[in-house]
């Protein structure tokens, strides 16, 4: 009963670090036609950098790099300083596209004490099941503050919701100057596709303000009802793999301002997270975009607040259900037609589900 009482408001991050515009947008998936090669957020592979502007080293604590974090920084913030702006690349030819300067950007190999791993070794094992098979490389992430907060925010709500976890596998480590990938499965990593790519807008990792998830390591599996070291989200379909995957996405959810889930067919090996900085680091419009909408109806049929979550759904199907929800659990139901006046709700929706949705969260 206590975890119910969770404020989201409790952690808040400063948005005025990184640039105001730029960024990926989010893609209508399953039950709509929708074009997805215009929000292909697929990510890094080793190929995509050069590793040595990554290498442990660079991460070192040196007292004059550090002095230039403020003060407020957490500790586990090794370095803090500007980027140089640059060209993006898979972007339409003649586009001429650039990622602007960023004021600041912080580097660390762990957020909240708990390391991030780059590019894990990812296989199927007995059953159709996925594990990590190697670790990969704690290269950090190098990211704005805003990102970096709320990687932390959600390291620590993990633990809030009783999921600790002691390691975050990551496919991209900072900055990835592109564009949005589009033609899907035309436009790749392989600079020799890249005179068929027609995207015309930045992606959020252009922006230093987005990065990768693939899955976690848990402390103590059997605590969180897991046969397996590791969860994946290559695992969605997998009856027991999948409660930790939903109960994790709920918690991103709740400090991300973007989240792509296995509901697009571009992203069921990764979760896609960002601060929306396209548009000065709102979150994006309430259940303006199919992942969003998909989840807070999953979540709503879970709670039986919905007879069903197939879709496609209207915001005012959402609404009275959301309304429903906060009668029962006790929250004010807005007033007016601002949908965000409803974000607190969600919320309220999401720590149930990443609590593991327990009795009083239900209706009966």
């Amino acid at each position: 009963m206590e975890a119910l009482t969770f404020r989201p408001e409790s952690f808040e991050f400063e948005q005025s670090e990184a640039p105001s515009r730029g960024g990926c947008g989010c893609s209508a998936c399953r039950q709509q036609d929708v074009d997805e090669s215009e929000f292909d957020e697929s990510e890094l592979d080793e190929s995509d950098f050069n590793e040595s502007e990554f290498d442990e080293s660079e991460f070192e604590y040196e007292t004059n790099k550090r002095a230039k974090c403020p003060a407020d920084a957490p500790a586990d913030v090794l370095e803090c300083g500007p980027m140089a702006g640059d060209d993006a690349v898979m972007c339409k030819p003649g586009a001429n596209k650039k990622c602007p300067p960023l004021k600041e950007t912080w580097k660390s190999l762990k957020v909240v004490g708990v390391p991030l791993h780059y590019s894990p070794k990812v296989q199927k094992i007995s059953g159709g099941r996925h594990k990590v098979v190697r670790d990969g490389k704690n290269l950090g992430i190098n990211v704005v503050p805003a990102a970096w907060r709320a990687a932390h925010a959600w390291a620590t709500l993990m633990n809030t919701f009783g999921m600790p976890i002691s390691m975050i596998y990551t496919l991209s480590v900072g900055r990835y100057c592109r564009c949005v990938k589009a033609p899907v499965g035309v436009c790749t990593h392989d600079e020799a596709t890249w005179p068929k790519c027609i995207g015309t807008r930045v992606s959020d990792h252009g922006f230093g303000d987005a990065f990768d998830i693939v899955g976690v390591r848990w402390v103590d599996p059997k605590a969180v009802g897991s046969s397996l070291p590791t969860t994946v989200i290559h695992d969605w379909t997998d009856p027991e793999q999948a409660k930790l995957l939903i109960r994790m996405n709920a918690a991103m959810r709740i400090v991300f301002h973007t989240v792509l889930d296995w509901s697009m067919k571009n992203h069921r090996d990764h979760f896609h997270t960002d601060m929306n900085q396209e548009d000065t680091g709102k979150f994006r419009p309430l259940f303006s975009y199919t992942p969003e909408q998909n989840f807070i109806m999953s979540s709503l049929k879970r709670l039986n607040y919905v007879a069903s979550a197939k879709g496609p759904h209207d915001w005012s199907h959402a609404r009275a259900a959301l309304a429903d929800f906060a009668q029962v659990n006790k929250v004010t139901v807005p007033s007016g037609s601002d949908r965000e006046a409803w974000r607190p709700i969600v919320n309220k929706l999401y720590a149930c589900v990443a609590l593991g949705i327990p009795g009083q969260c239900a209706k009966s």
